[in-house]
């Protein structure tokens, strides 16, 4: 079991965290996080934008609940690399984890979770995530 803090304040955390393919990932993430100058601007890992939208194309993964935790295995810190979590909720997106999530992993490598907001929007951001990562087989 790893406890760390997911920032908001960059697209991707390296968790430290080595898993295999198909390996159980159970995740939980407590704690709010500010993406913007406004007081509404706050959310929790389940994400979604103060009014509503749900989802924004200029966002690190545009088809994954805008302002939420994410998650990849591989490739690195870097935007567009790596293999996508499956969505841990229906018709939240591949790639989000929200609060609670209990997938397995869709490929070996280290796991990196992050933050959804928009790909040039960090620089307003306050916070991060506690996430305690659980590696099952």
């Amino acid at each position: 079991e790893v406890t760390l803090q997911v920032s908001s304040l960059a697209p991707w955390t390296d968790t430290g965290v080595d898993v295999a393919a198909g390996a159980e990932l159970r995740i939980t993430a407590t704690g709010t996080v500010r993406y913007g100058g406004q007081g509404s601007q706050v959310t929790d890992a389940d994400g979604g934008n103060f009014d509503g939208q749900k989802f924004f194309s200029t966002a690190v993964l545009p088809n994954a609940v805008i302002v939420s935790l994410i998650g990849k295995v591989g490739g690195g810190a870097a935007l567009d690399t790596g293999s996508l979590l499956p969505e841990g909720t229906s018709g939240d997106g591949p790639g989000f984890v929200g609060s609670s999530y209990d997938e397995p992993a869709p490929a070996a490598g280290r796991l990196f979770l992050g933050f959804n907001d928009q790909r040039q929007a960090f620089g307003d951001n306050a916070g991060a995530f506690t996430v305690t990562i659980r590696v099952g087989c």
